[in-house]
């Protein structure tokens, strides 16, 4: 399909700057791909192959950004799954600051007195790596230690 797409030299300069220095790759690609249509005026067939991606997506982003704008177009809409204990965890962090557990059935047994929230021990672990909370192993006193020697 071949949609032409006349900008105007701001246009141009504004999405030829974008697609070079936003800080999302993904959202870079979508600027390049109506930057070359905008400046090349080739099909969506070739865009698609230049900067590949599929030739729905080119026809697609092209027409966000008429109907819309740069600022639609920088939107990104994917959802990332967020584990129920982020939304606690200002309370977690404070109670293993004051009382750190000693253990991951430690850790799960605190989180569900405090929350109710019940988890698996790799869920627990990744949440407190997360967290920058990590498991430290304590080393032991020997038996036959000399306490005056020592000192």
């Amino acid at each position: 399909m071949l949609t032409k797409l006349m900008l105007n030299s701001e246009e141009l300069a504004e999405l030829n700057y974008e697609r070079y220095h936003y800080p999302c790759p993904i959202v870079q690609k979508r600027l390049h791909a109506v930057y070359i249509k905008a400046s090349t005026n080739l099909p969506n067939k070739k865009v698609s192959f230049m900067v590949d991606t599929h030739p729905n997506s080119v026809s697609q982003w092209i027409t966000i950004y008429k109907e819309k704008g740069v600022d639609e177009l920088c939107k990104i809409t994917h959802h990332r799954n967020q584990s129920v204990l982020e939304k606690e965890a200002v309370s977690i962090k404070e109670l293993f600051a004051s009382q750190p557990p000693r253990s991951v059935d430690e850790a799960r047994l605190k989180i569900k007195e405090l929350t109710g929230i019940e988890r698996s021990n790799t869920r627990i672990i990744a949440f407190m790596k997360r967290h920058q909370f990590r498991f430290l192993k304590t080393g032991h006193i020997p038996a036959k230690v000399n306490n005056t020697a020592q000192k």
